[in-house]
């Protein structure tokens, strides 16, 4: 088959978990630079990342697929927005001072997508196995925080 013969993808995809990871430092990174974290921020979203990194991976290896399509990576950014959140609530629970604008606008904006996920599912033909299960993890996430 050559590459002119295949078949042309229908929703495009996002090579999995690794992404994520990357996202979610580059935004403890910002959050670093614009409110700056303190130890316990950092390491909380650090554990969020790598948490969120090996349930992910696993996820994909039981599905059977390396990559997210774009529910996935809609209920994804849910997630990375969720460790941002975790670690601001960290850095404000050890008395460091967390502009509640960022705070809420982190929070509103996950909330907002988890009602979007399932949507994009349904409008791309892009349903999986994976989809309920991320999206369950990450809504949990989300509500412990």
């Amino acid at each position: 088959m050559t590459v002119s013969d295949r078949p042309l993808e229908t929703t495009p995809a996002v090579e999995g978990h690794t992404a994520g990871l990357a996202v979610q430092f580059v935004l403890l990174g910002m959050l670093a630079a614009g409110v700056g974290l303190n130890t316990a921020g950092w390491a909380v979203g650090v554990v969020f990342a790598a948490g969120t990194w090996v349930l992910l991976g696993r996820a994909l290896r039981r599905s059977g697929t390396t990559f997210l399509g774009p529910a996935n990576q809609v209920t994804l950014a849910r997630a990375t927005l969720v460790g941002g959140v975790a670690a601001l609530a960290a850095d404000w629970l050890t008395g460091h001072a967390v502009p509640v604008a960022v705070f809420v606008t982190l929070a509103a904006v996950a909330l907002a997508l988890d009602a979007v996920d399932g949507q994009v599912a349904r409008r791309t033909n892009s349903t999986s196995a994976l989809g309920p299960a991320s999206t369950w993890r990450s809504t949990r996430s989300s509500s412990s925080c």
